[in-house]
């Protein structure tokens, strides 16, 4: 077997701390999205706040306009702000973890955003790319009647 040529390009950085290669750790730097399921579900009740979960991938062109259009959107950031937590599973890979949250919340197509009251019951269900106008309709009202979530 002949020897190994040496490397001619640097290895890529890993973040420290993160064990994430950097492309993935600046998804993260916002600080508006939770990606812990268990931290946002246990902040979400210790404050006494609702959940606002949007299921996203980088592949998935839809999520990309809710991104944009939608969750960048200054009112609808303040809105959330004020009364979820927002945590985002990210499904571009797919893990057993993500796997096991798509079949927990019943979702089988992207985008998803699921929106929970205080009391975790569910108030809003979007399985499309939708407006910030009708985002701060599904916030700002009160919880439906139960068993009637938008879809």
């Amino acid at each position: 077997m002949p020897p190994r040529a040496p490397m001619t390009t640097a290895p890529r950085e890993v973040v420290v701390g993160t064990d994430e290669l950097p492309e993935m750790a600046d998804r993260r730097v916002d600080g508006f999205w939770e990606w812990d399921e268990t931290l946002a579900t246990t902040r979400a009740r210790e404050r006494g706040r609702g959940l606002l979960v949007d299921f996203y991938a980088d592949w998935c062109d839809p999520c990309l306009e809710l991104d944009r259009d939608v969750f960048a959107d200054p009112e609808v950031r303040a809105r959330i702000s004020g009364g979820y937590v927002p945590l985002r599973v990210d499904v571009t890979e797919f893990t057993r973890t993500n796997r096991e949250q798509l079949e927990r919340y019943d979702v089988d197509q992207l985008p998803a955003v699921l929106i929970f009251g205080p009391g975790g019951k569910l108030r809003a269900r979007f399985d499309e790319a939708i407006s910030a106008e009708r985002m701060l309709a599904a916030l700002g009202r009160e919880a439906p009647a139960e068993g009637a979530p938008t879809r």
